[in-house]
């Protein structure tokens, strides 16, 4: 049974067929912070794509091969590195220790076109009387 995605990642390019393989590659910005949310986790999974495609490209292993030490479907795999479907949060994980990266952290100011306030501390405490 197929499943409709929360969001497409690649479709927040300027060129989807650039996802997990330009290093430059440029971003549809977000117009609020839900949208800057969607973008930060596109462009998380677009980076991890990307060292994991040029591995690929090299012929280090394959798709296959990296589908089962990520104990994951090879269709599945192929999808998230290709933008089609997003990476879960364990995928992402994987593929930090996978990669030797970093999670990456994008500031709200570069994921939006417009300023956009998001939560900042401090928070003004509410009084529950």
């Amino acid at each position: 049974m197929t499943y409709r995605p929360s969001f497409i990642p690649r479709e927040l390019l300027h060129r989807p067929s650039e996802f997990g393989h330009d290093a430059d590659a440029m971003w549809r910005l977000a117009v609020d912070e839900p949208g800057a949310v969607l973008l930060h986790r596109a462009r998380e999974q677009h980076e991890f794509a990307r060292v994991i495609n040029e591995t690929l490209e090299a012929g280090k292993f394959s798709i296959p091969d990296l589908a089962s030490k990520l104990l994951c479907r090879r269709d599945g795999l192929w999808r998230k590195l290709t933008g089609q479907v997003p990476a879960t949060e364990n995928d992402l994980i994987r593929w930090t220790w996978l990669t030797g990266e970093p999670h990456r952290s994008f500031p709200l100011n570069v994921l939006t076109e417009t300023l956009v306030q998001g939560p900042v501390f401090p928070i003004t405490r509410r009084r529950t009387r």
